[in-house]
């Protein structure tokens, strides 16, 4: 469908000893992520699977964004090599959602795939207005997260919240 809300999981790679800042971790993460269960799950499959941020027909949409793909072998190796790199410790990862049921259901699907692909997952449920406030401050607890296009669908209006010249130094 055009111009749908897409919902995505969004890793902060800013924090300083964050497993989030290896690629083969986010990888491997990507790699967990089974798209079409979760969207069978939260949607009964109503729409199509996105492959980045933007739908047909908007401003930024590409038909191969390059996105990692499903693939729950290759994010078992891609998680193990850095275990293997950090003493054998298993990546954890803060998962911050909303509190309704249906994020809650998305989140531990979530939790279960990258558990299974040798990631530590605890999720956090936060309220709405808190999840939006901890992601524009930089909180430390902001490590994972559910989120999907705000404001409105159009590029111009995602203007402040993807561009860096719209961020402010961690807190404030």
């Amino acid at each position: 469908d055009q111009y749908t809300d897409t919902i995505y999981q969004m890793l902060n790679v800013g924090q300083q000893g964050s497993p989030l800042q290896d690629q083969n971790v986010r990888c491997g993460l990507a790699a967990a992520t089974d798209s079409k269960t979760l969207s069978d799950v939260l949607t009964a499959g109503q729409f199509k699977v996105a492959n980045g941020p933007f739908s047909p027909g908007q401003q930024g949409y590409l038909d191969d964004s390059g996105n990692q793909k499903y693939d729950p072998n290759k994010a078992k190796e891609l998680i193990k090599t850095w275990s293997d790199q950090n003493g054998g410790k298993k990546p954890h990862i803060i998962l911050s959602t909303t509190t309704d049921a249906t994020t809650q259901q998305g989140a531990q699907l979530l939790q279960q795939w990258w558990n299974d692909a040798g990631a530590d997952v605890e999720v956090q449920a936060v309220e709405q207005s808190k999840l939006i406030t901890n992601a524009l401050v930089g909180d430390p607890s902001f490590n994972a997260f559910t989120w999907r296009n705000h404001a409105g669908n159009l590029f111009e209006y995602q203007t402040v919240w993807w561009s860096s010249a719209n961020a402010q130094p961690p807190g404030q």
